[in-house]
């Protein structure tokens, strides 16, 4: 995950290096060959940076998980006194302390992450579990999670919901904003190495006759 971070930046860097030297060049092509004022040669040479900008962008942004997958709210309970239910998924994990039980339910947000187009890729991508701990960080860094050293039962856990093909988790964040949590899942960046599963399976839909 560090890696894949450390790429994108990477290419930031290079994207601002190129569109400036190109706009700078750009410049004083045009004030001294054409002879245009300042003004003008600075107008036309900003305006051809923004599009290369533009254009280097769309080429080189890496996917994110939005691209793959649509995230929607999940409501959180409890079945059974203490396990945990995310949707229509039971047995995510057993709360046994009730304190801890009514925290999720009042301070809780619970998401599911769907694959697109009911594809196996998307959702092979998805089950890898570095890709689920790159979720998981990418949430802990843009709205925190709300617990301590001591307490295991906060930590969030995904969960496959083998029936639907989606991804639940539960979380107990610090900025409690729902589409937050939204935001923070679907700019997860795409490990390159969770990339390319099930590719055999590229013909079958999630719950289609004749599927897996």
């Amino acid at each position: 995950f560090i890696e894949e971070i450390a790429r994108t930046y990477e290419v930031r860097n290079y994207t601002c290096i190129i569109t400036s030297f190109l706009t700078v060049g750009l410049y004083y092509i045009i004030s001294s060959e054409f002879k245009l004022g300042d003004n003008t040669s600075i107008i036309i040479s900003s305006i051809c940076g923004l599009v290369l900008a533009f254009i280097l962008k769309k080429l080189l942004t890496r996917q994110s998980i939005g691209d793959i997958a649509d995230v929607v709210p999940a409501k959180i309970s409890f079945v059974d006194d203490s396990i945990m239910q995310i949707g229509d998924l039971k047995g995510i994990t057993n709360i046994g302390l009730e304190e801890d039980r009514e925290k999720y339910l009042s301070q809780g947000l619970g998401i599911e992450i769907i694959p697109k187009d009911k594809s196996y890729i998307n959702a092979g991508t998805i089950y890898d579990p570095g890709q689920r701990q790159a979720i998981i960080y990418n949430i802990y860094s843009r709205i925190g999670i709300l617990r301590e050293d001591n307490e295991p039962a906060f930590y969030p856990l995904p969960r496959i919901n083998l029936n639907k093909g989606s991804l639940m988790i539960a979380v107990v964040p610090v900025d409690k904003d729902i589409n937050k949590l939204i935001d923070a899942v679907k700019s997860c960046p795409i490990l390159s190495n969770s990339k390319g599963k099930n590719v055999s399976l590229n013909k079958y839909k999630i719950d289609e006759k004749g599927s897996m």
